[in-house]
Protein backbone atom coordinates (compact mmCIF):
# COMPACT_ATOMS: atom_id res chain seq x y z
CA UNK A 1 0.00 0.00 0.00
CA UNK A 2 1.16 3.38 -0.81
CA UNK A 3 -0.10 6.59 0.64
CA UNK A 4 -0.67 9.43 -1.45
CA UNK A 5 -1.61 12.96 0.05
CA UNK A 6 -4.66 14.48 -1.72
CA UNK A 7 -6.61 18.28 -1.54
CA UNK A 8 -9.38 17.91 0.43
CA UNK A 9 -12.16 17.02 -1.85
CA UNK A 10 -14.49 20.28 -0.82
CA UNK A 11 -11.67 23.04 -1.07
CA UNK A 12 -12.91 26.62 0.05
CA UNK A 13 -11.00 29.52 -1.31
CA UNK A 14 -11.34 31.32 1.93
CA UNK A 15 -10.09 28.67 3.87
CA UNK A 16 -9.60 24.82 4.47
CA UNK A 17 -12.59 23.63 6.07
CA UNK A 18 -11.77 21.84 9.42
CA UNK A 19 -8.43 23.29 9.27
CA UNK A 20 -7.23 20.32 7.35
CA UNK A 21 -5.11 21.39 4.69
CA UNK A 22 -4.47 17.67 3.29
CA UNK A 23 -6.25 14.30 3.72
CA UNK A 24 -3.87 11.23 3.54
CA UNK A 25 -5.58 8.24 2.07
CA UNK A 26 -4.44 4.65 1.09
CA UNK A 27 -4.00 3.47 -2.31
CA UNK A 28 -4.05 0.29 -3.07
CA UNK A 29 -0.63 -0.34 -5.68
CA UNK A 30 -3.62 -1.19 -8.27
CA UNK A 31 -5.44 1.75 -8.07
CA UNK A 32 -1.35 3.43 -8.48
CA UNK A 33 -0.94 1.33 -11.64
CA UNK A 34 -4.84 2.75 -12.60
CA UNK A 35 -3.85 6.30 -12.04
CA UNK A 36 -0.49 6.00 -13.87
CA UNK A 37 -1.81 4.15 -16.71
CA UNK A 38 -4.44 6.85 -16.81
CA UNK A 39 -1.60 9.45 -16.99
CA UNK A 40 1.12 8.08 -18.32
CA UNK A 41 0.06 8.81 -22.03
CA UNK A 42 -0.15 12.18 -20.86
CA UNK A 43 3.43 12.56 -20.07
CA UNK A 44 4.92 10.79 -22.28
CA UNK A 45 3.33 12.64 -25.32
CA UNK A 46 4.31 16.20 -23.38
CA UNK A 47 7.84 14.52 -23.00
CA UNK A 48 7.83 13.61 -26.52
CA UNK A 49 6.65 17.70 -27.31
CA UNK A 50 9.70 18.86 -25.53
CA UNK A 51 12.21 16.58 -27.45
CA UNK A 52 10.63 17.70 -31.10
CA UNK A 53 10.62 21.50 -29.55
CA UNK A 54 14.60 21.14 -28.60
CA UNK A 55 15.65 19.26 -31.84
CA UNK A 56 13.25 22.07 -33.80
CA UNK A 57 15.06 24.80 -32.44
CA UNK A 58 18.52 22.88 -33.29
CA UNK A 59 17.57 22.93 -36.93
CA UNK A 60 16.34 26.16 -36.76
CA UNK A 61 19.81 27.43 -35.16
CA UNK A 62 21.60 25.91 -37.75
CA UNK A 63 19.25 26.62 -40.99
CA UNK A 64 20.20 30.71 -39.61
CA UNK A 65 23.65 29.72 -39.37
CA UNK A 66 23.61 28.53 -42.96
CA UNK A 67 21.27 31.72 -44.02
CA UNK A 68 24.24 34.02 -42.42
CA UNK A 69 27.01 32.47 -43.88
CA UNK A 70 25.68 32.90 -46.94
CA UNK A 71 24.73 36.33 -46.47
CA UNK A 72 28.18 37.16 -45.68
CA UNK A 73 29.59 35.71 -49.12
CA UNK A 74 27.23 36.66 -51.34
CA UNK A 75 26.40 40.08 -49.88
CA UNK A 76 27.74 43.51 -50.25
CA UNK A 77 28.49 45.40 -46.85
CA UNK A 78 25.61 47.61 -47.35
CA UNK A 79 23.06 44.58 -48.23
CA UNK A 80 24.67 43.13 -45.45
CA UNK A 81 24.12 45.53 -42.94
CA UNK A 82 20.39 46.14 -44.06
CA UNK A 83 19.57 42.16 -43.91
CA UNK A 84 21.03 42.26 -40.62
CA UNK A 85 19.10 45.24 -38.88
CA UNK A 86 16.11 43.62 -40.30
CA UNK A 87 16.89 39.97 -39.61
CA UNK A 88 19.12 39.98 -36.22
CA UNK A 89 17.35 43.85 -34.73
CA UNK A 90 14.14 42.60 -36.34
CA UNK A 91 13.91 46.70 -37.37
CA UNK A 92 10.97 47.67 -39.51
CA UNK A 93 11.85 49.01 -43.26
CA UNK A 94 10.98 52.40 -42.40
CA UNK A 95 12.95 52.41 -39.06
CA UNK A 96 16.34 50.96 -41.15
CA UNK A 97 16.06 53.68 -43.39
CA UNK A 98 15.47 56.61 -41.25
CA UNK A 99 18.71 54.99 -39.68
CA UNK A 100 20.17 55.01 -42.75
CA UNK A 101 19.18 58.18 -44.25
CA UNK A 102 17.52 56.43 -46.69
CA UNK A 103 14.07 55.82 -48.81
CA UNK A 104 12.41 52.84 -47.52
CA UNK A 105 11.51 51.71 -51.11
CA UNK A 106 15.50 51.53 -50.90
CA UNK A 107 15.58 49.18 -48.58
CA UNK A 108 12.62 47.57 -49.54
CA UNK A 109 14.37 46.78 -52.70
CA UNK A 110 17.86 45.84 -50.99
CA UNK A 111 16.17 43.22 -48.87
CA UNK A 112 14.75 41.39 -51.50
CA UNK A 113 17.36 41.25 -53.60
CA UNK A 114 19.29 40.33 -50.80
CA UNK A 115 17.16 37.37 -50.08
CA UNK A 116 17.19 36.11 -53.75
CA UNK A 117 20.77 36.31 -53.90
CA UNK A 118 20.98 34.10 -50.47
CA UNK A 119 18.38 31.65 -51.83
CA UNK A 120 20.75 31.18 -55.01
CA UNK A 121 23.79 30.67 -52.75
CA UNK A 122 21.91 28.07 -50.51
CA UNK A 123 20.20 26.27 -53.71
CA UNK A 124 23.94 26.23 -54.99
CA UNK A 125 25.56 24.72 -51.78
CA UNK A 126 22.42 21.56 -51.65
CA UNK A 127 23.41 20.62 -54.86
CA UNK A 128 27.02 20.59 -53.71
CA UNK A 129 26.06 18.43 -50.85
CA UNK A 130 24.39 15.83 -52.74
CA UNK A 131 27.10 15.71 -55.20
CA UNK A 132 29.24 14.65 -52.38
CA UNK A 133 26.70 12.20 -50.92
CA UNK A 134 26.40 10.29 -54.87
CA UNK A 135 29.97 9.99 -54.45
Amino acid sequence: MKKERVREKYWDPMGPKNDLDFVEISVPNDGMDQIINEYAPAYVQSHQNIELRERLQIKKERLLRKIFKAATIVLTDRQLQIFTMRMNFLLKEREIAKQLKVNQSYVSNVLRISSQKIRVALRMEQKKERKKIKK
